[in-house]
């Protein structure tokens, strides 16, 4: 029976879902409903609290699995998830990788200015909660009036030295769940949180860094750069797909996966490829200092695991990362030799014009020198996630067996590129009908958990963030269809 919730009623809500003993005493009970409606519109944290706290979504099962080990206290789960995550991280190249000299820039140094700090400052979210330093950023933001001089000279003092303080390399890891079995610990991914100081600091370097690099970076690499993003991506698969397909030809795609690609990444060669590049001096000290020795710790129900270091990867939830990451990945595109190909971060596509058997056998060498690129950067490809996809508008097509690593490609009808549906007839039928179920489903979600809402504007705008993005994502891809 639906709890009718009235002006009077918030402890009952409070009751009903096994909201927490703070969110009683933060807000007056009898308004606790109408206060999550007036947050919709500005910090919709709080639409996804009183949801987590109603349906229970936001809490781990007593009993945890990790193979046949078991653990049932907050302790004993915080350290078999580290045991988990520390796992998927690589040990140290055995030998120092060595990339030609390229020079593309000269960056010895970075200084930052008071008026870097104070607009860093000013622009943190008051919403974002602590890092493992305790200083939230509504505090650092209110006080950035006397803290822009002292930040300012510690800032440089880090840069100019080449040190990165270890304190600040601490990480909180949080477990989320993907799919599957609750219970089982493989089947959530972390989420890291990092203390606000250093991702301050982090930004400050990106953009003098990202200036300098970007304009280097392979032009098919559409992620973390200005100007690019998936639906770019896609739309140059698709003019050159639909180009093939007009003319009689058809289109194989071979899409790849990269396992853990972000974690596995060789320190010793995101140093050597900024050494290649024309990072130097003090610069390169630092970032030695930045990926080197960074520590997690798992944190759960109030309960922190032991710490455990990241020996390879590029820091979660940091600035820098994915920048670092594309310089290294980068290289990859002269495996393909001319054979046109796409990137978004780590997610790569190889795609081309096949008339004959031979064209499927240049795909094919192109297959062979990518593994021999991963092999010698120390990244590894996961071939049963790899797959083909073959696009053709005649009665025939040119069926070629491609492997990677000695192992067959799984052969589909239909790919889901970027969140974007292919089907081998390049129709987007299927595509429009996948969202379509997934705005509905959404849609059903937002009715069964906003019956007691009043607030129209909120609803409005509930609907507007969740439901109308599922149908509005590249549209420019797939709409109109009719035309394809």
């Amino acid at each position: 029976m639906s709890q009718n919730f009235s002006e009077n009623s918030g402890q009952d809500f409070c009751s009903v879902t096994g909201a927490p003993q703070f969110v009683r005493d933060y807000l007056p009970s009898s308004n606790y409903l109408v206060s999550v409606q007036q947050s919709v519109h500005n910090n919709v944290k709080h639409f996804w609290n009183y949801i987590n706290y109603k349906d229970g979504s936001n809490t781990l099962p007593d009993l945890m699995l990790l193979g046949d080990v078991e653990a049932s206290s907050p302790p004993d789960i915080a350290n078999l998830f580290a045991q988990h995550f520390a796992s998927v991280f690589s040990p140290p190249s055995p030998v120092p990788p060595s990339y030609p000299q390229l020079d593309f820039c000269c960056l010895g140094m970075i200084t930052v200015s008071e008026s870097d700090v104070e607009r860093e400052l000013l622009s943190l979210d008051p919403d974002k909660g602590a890092g493992p330093d305790g200083l939230p950023p509504v505090l650092l933001r209110s006080c950035a009036d006397i803290l822009v001089a002292p930040l300012s000279a510690l800032f440089n003092l880090s840069l100019s030295s080449g040190s990165f303080p270890h304190l600040w390399k601490a990480s909180y890891v949080t477990p989320i769940h993907k799919a599957g079995d609750r219970a089982m610990i493989d089947h959530y991914r972390p989420i890291c949180t990092l203390s606000t100081i250093p991702k301050m600091l982090e930004r400050l370097v990106l953009l003098p860094l990202q200036r300098a690099l970007s304009p280097f970076l392979a032009a098919g690499q559409h992620g973390f750069l200005g100007g690019r993003s998936t639906v770019t991506n896609l739309l140059e698969f698709q003019e050159y797909a639909l180009c093939g397909v007009a003319g009689g030809c058809q289109v194989d795609l071979v899409s790849t996966d990269f396992a853990k690609a972000f974690d596995r990444l060789s320190h010793h060669h995101i140093l050597a490829k900024l050494d290649s590049v024309g990072v130097h001096g003090a610069l390169l000290a630092w970032f030695s200092g930045y990926l080197s020795d960074r520590s997690l710790v798992v944190r759960i129900k109030g309960a922190l695991s032991a710490p455990f270091l990241a020996s390879s990867g590029v820091p979660q939830g940091s600035h820098i990362g994915p920048l670092l990451f594309l310089l290294v990945i980068d290289s990859v595109v002269e495996m393909f030799e001319g054979l046109p190909v796409l990137l978004f971060a780590d997610d790569l596509k190889v795609f081309s014009r096949v008339g004959s058997a031979r064209d499927c056998r240049r795909i094919q060498a192109a297959l062979d020198r990518l593994s021999d690129w991963c092999g010698q950067n120390s990244l590894y490809l996961n071939p049963s996630k790899c797959s083909i996809v073959s696009f053709y508008r005649s009665d025939s097509f040119t069926c070629f067996d491609y492997h990677i690593s000695g192992i067959a490609l799984n052969r589909l009808t239909s790919v889901v590129d970027l969140g974007i549906l292919f089907d081998s007839r390049l129709t987007m039928t299927d595509h429009i009908n996948r969202i379509s179920a997934r705005a509905m489903k959404t849609l059903g979600f937002l009715k069964r958990n906003t019956r007691d809402f009043q607030d129209i504007p909120a609803l409005v705008t509930l609907y507007r963030s969740l439901v109308v993005p599922t149908l509005e994502y590249g549209s420019v891809v797939w709409s109109p269809y009719v035309s394809l």
